[in-house]
């Protein structure tokens, strides 16, 4: 945050969109017994990162989930001003019977907090 901070020009608006800690998917896996991130064998115990310039990643996995405030933290800790953190629907246009995962989509959407994503506007 700190990069782009240094090269977004004084006034300049950045956006964020992160994964949503707290999801409605979050909360369900844990109450299943389930972590909220990939399958931890899989995808962290086992897993071979991709080298890209000398630099290694992990491209099937989030390293960090954010909460709203922890995302708000982020921001003011990286010197930003005038933040606006939300919750950002999750709306998906589907066809044919797919059409009734958008229902439980829109029933979800009823609750802010239950979103899968958050997405934050802060000034520089």
């Amino acid at each position: 945050m700190k990069e782009i901070r240094r090269v977004l020009n004084l006034g300049g608006i950045v956006e964020v969109d992160v994964p949503n800690a707290a999801s409605f998917r979050n909360r369900s896996r844990m109450l299943r017994g389930k972590h909220i991130t990939y399958d931890y064998e899989e995808h962290y115990l086992h897993a071979t990162p991709i080298l890209y310039k000398g630099m290694s990643f992990f491209p099937r996995r989030h390293n960090r989930e954010f909460t709203k405030s922890d995302l708000e933290i982020l921001l003011r800790a990286s010197g930003y001003r005038e933040i606006d953190v939300q919750f950002l629907k999750s709306r998906w246009y589907r066809e044919g019977w797919g059409r009734m995962q958008s229902v439980g989509t829109a029933i979800k959407d009823l609750v802010p907090s239950l979103r899968k994503s958050l997405i934050a506007f802060a000034v520089k």
